[in-house]
């Protein structure tokens, strides 16, 4: 039945690779897609492409450059897919732009992007500014590259554009993705729960590379670095994991902490500016290799 294949297909990361398997199961998975996938084209409307996509289907990117003048919205159970890898060359890729203060916003149960290029141009003001912004449910990113620019207003003042954006009614999972160059933070909880595995966070413009205040962060075997401020930095009595990471070149601290739930252990820290470690609060550390740093309270 095809909403048995939507369930199936949902939990598969990589259908085409899957798919071949064996031939009556890829024969069945591709007459499943071309019967149900949506397709978008350069030039398509994407929002109308979401909301006729039905839960659980795929919305499938050409390759190229798609333009959306306001914000997208997914509050339906889909896929969002580009047809290419993370390691493949930008022209392959499928870009979903914006020239205003935000791309993507969910609301959904639970939905899934994953590779695709997504950019903030920064044309507009307004709350939260961020690239991908999580209002409500589960949001799945997987092999995705998200980056933006300031928000210039009126008075030539900016407003930074975040990457990723947790609100205090979602959670957001990061897996193999890239938060690169953005005008605010890269990772931003707002009593949100953000967890990011094998990610690489860097060059935030403005303030540090990943900001949690209040709610739940995760951070498991990334890359953290090249900030203006703090590597990551840590507020509100935010439950956070920081595990297994390697955070250097940052322009403030490595790590700089003022809550007390919070775990850092089996981390790499070097090169950054303040030292590695600046604890308002304590936290448990365990196993953690500073090279070339001081770390703040350490001897």
């Amino acid at each position: 039945p095809p909403e048995l294949c939507d369930l199936v297909l949902w939990h598969v990361d990589e259908v085409e690779r899957v798919a071949q398997t064996c031939r009556a199961l890829r024969d069945a998975v591709h007459a499943h897609l071309d019967a149900h996938a949506v397709r978008v084209r350069v030039g398509d409307c994407v929002q109308r492409a979401i909301d006729a996509a039905r839960p659980g289907a795929t919305v499938h990117l050409d390759v190229g450059l798609h333009i959306v003048e306001a914000a997208l919205h997914v509050h339906t159970r889909i896929r969002l897919s580009g047809p290419a890898g993370r390691d493949a060359d930008l022209d392959d890729r499928a870009v979903l732009a914006s020239p205003e203060h935000a791309l993507l916003r969910t609301s959904a149960t639970c939905a899934r992007v994953e590779r695709l290029v997504l950019c903030c141009l920064g044309r507009s003001l307004g709350h939260p500014a961020s690239v991908v912004q999580g209002l409500s449910g589960t949001l799945f990113l997987c092999d995705c590259t998200v980056t933006s620019r300031a928000v210039i207003n009126v008075y030539r003042m900016t407003q930074p554009v975040c990457g990723v954006w947790a609100g205090p009614f979602a959670h957001i999972e990061l897996d193999q993705c890239t938060v690169l160059g953005c005008a605010g933070p890269g990772l931003r909880s707002h009593r949100g729960t953000i967890v990011a595995r094998d990610c690489t966070v860097a060059r935030t413009q403005r303030g540090a590379n990943v900001v949690a205040r209040g709610g739940q962060l995760c951070l498991l075997r990334c890359f953290v670095h090249g900030a203006n401020g703090d590597g990551i930095s840590l507020w509100s009595s935010v439950i956070a994991t920081v595990e297994s990471n390697v955070i250097f070149g940052n322009r403030a601290s490595g790590i700089s902490c003022h809550s007390e739930f919070v775990r850092i252990a089996h981390n790499t820290l070097h090169g950054n500016r303040n030292g590695s470690l600046f604890l308002g609060i304590p936290p448990d550390l365990e196993n953690n290799l500073t090279v070339g740093d001081y770390a703040a309270g350490e001897e």
